[in-house]
């Protein structure tokens, strides 16, 4: 793609891990295990990642993304935006965008994306 950019966020799109569980459908539904995935884009507005099993658009993920500069990982909700044909051995594509995310979590977000950007020289 070679047109203006669209997105409102600055990304970092470099090789970053997350981990994620699906979040219980009702309450008392037993919770997933956390999936560590490969993040292939990271925004303040979400993620996009690879995974190997089976998700649908719609559905809600609680998210947790360590950064090297912060003392504790950033913890929020996502909600599946799309998902995209197989790619890298069978994994497929995943958008995700985030819901649910604290003021204090959306700030510590804010400030690792510039600096990496800043770092990066974009």
């Amino acid at each position: 793609y070679s047109g203006p950019e669209r997105r409102k966020f600055k990304r970092i799109k470099d090789p970053l891990m997350c981990g994620f569980r699906i979040r219980a459908h009702k309450a008392g539904d037993p919770k997933s295990a956390y999936h560590e995935v490969d993040v292939r884009d990271l925004g303040a507005g979400g993620l996009y990642f690879y995974f190997d099993e089976s998700l649908h658009v719609g559905e809600l993920i609680d998210i947790e993304v360590s950064f090297a500069a912060a003392k504790k990982p950033l913890e929020c909700v996502g909600q599946i935006l799309r998902i995209e044909g197989i790619e890298r051995g069978g994994l497929t594509l995943v958008a995700a965008s985030f819901i649910e995310i604290n003021n204090e979590e959306r700030k510590l977000l804010d400030e690792v994306i510039e600096k990496f950007c800043n770092e990066q020289g974009y």
